[in-house]
């Protein structure tokens, strides 16, 4: 681990990074469990950190490999490669550990969709046109998007959701700004979009998933985002 170390440039470590911003609301209580660190740990203890937690509750350990075929390798082996000291990859592994069956179910989605090349012509996924051998397809397209930037929006109002499917801003964010936190609810998912939360600017964005809810408040579970992500991302 050490020649490893001495590979990689480590990003600068920011203590408590997820109070800085709500937009690490979702993954706060996690991260303050497995990375309340006052600078990086050396990578031995890292790793071990990381990959702390029951096989019920987390279903992969992280580790330092660099694989050429990194959704394969991590649906052969149960490991998911990481770099040391980056923050990127760092954010990943705690959406791991929120998130794990939709990450599975992120990962299995990417194995039944790649394209193969047999006897016959290009095998897989029916959504990659005349592209040829080799073209990621739609549905591996959409999953990394949601995987790299996506956000969770619900409400049990759908007059809020179709606001934002109109991106009918003013009357969502002035008229209904109280609606945030009580009727109107989001969940950053990708790991990418939080990377960017810790600089925030303007234009930011995020790739949206809407669910329409039957109660208010009804929290977004890990179970719920399985089903979204399978369904959603296979449309």
């Amino acid at each position: 681990m050490a020649a490893l170390e001495e590979r990689i440039e480590v990003e600068l470590w920011q203590p408590a990074f997820w109070r800085q911003h709500p937009g690490f609301a979702s993954l706060s209580p996690v991260a303050e469990r497995v990375c309340n660190w006052s600078e990086w740990p050396p990578a031995p203890a890292y790793y071990d950190a990381l990959s702390a937690g029951e096989p019920d509750t987390l279903p992969v350990r992280f580790v330092g490999a660099e694989p050429r075929a990194y959704e394969d390798h991590i649906a052969d082996t149960g490991e998911v490669p990481t770099r040391y000291g980056c923050w990127h990859d760092l954010l990943n592994a705690l959406i791991w550990h929120c998130y794990p069956r939709a990450k599975v179910a992120l990962n299995r989605l990417h194995r039944a969709a790649k394209v193969v090349v047999g006897g016959e012509g290009v095998i897989g996924d029916p959504f990659v046109g005349n592209h040829g051998a080799g073209h990621r397809g739609r549905r591996r397209d959409a999953a990394t998007l949601f995987d790299e930037n996506g956000a969770v929006i619900w409400s049990a109002d759908a007059q809020l959701l179709e606001l934002i499917r109109r991106m009918d801003w003013p009357t969502l964010f002035l008229q209904h700004r109280h609606a945030f936190g009580t009727r109107l609810h989001i969940a950053l998912f990708g790991h990418g979009l939080l990377e960017k939360m810790r600089q925030p600017y303007v234009g930011l964005t995020a790739h949206a998933m809407l669910l329409h809810t039957q109660k208010a408040d009804t929290p977004q579970s890990d179970s719920s985002l399985t089903a979204l992500d399978v369904d959603a991302l296979n449309s």
